[in-house]
């Protein structure tokens, strides 16, 4: 294997972690209250700094 799929390979691994943590949000939030208030959740966690900083690279903020 080159660098570049390695790289590639781990990068969507932390992306698809970011994208099941928004998909567990929305739905224990749409579990425990509406559709509403979920979607308010999902607002509040997609524009949170360390989501957004970290969420699509390989670093330890987002996995643990």
């Amino acid at each position: 294997m080159n660098a570049d799929k390695i790289r590639f390979r781990s990068r969507m691994s932390a992306a698809i972690l970011t994208l099941l943590l928004a998909m567990l949000v929305f739905a224990a939030a749409k579990e425990l209250f509406r559709t509403g208030p979920a979607l308010i959740a999902l607002i509040l966690l997609v524009f949170e700094p360390t989501i957004l900083g970290h969420g699509p690279l390989v670093t330890t903020d987002m996995g643990p």
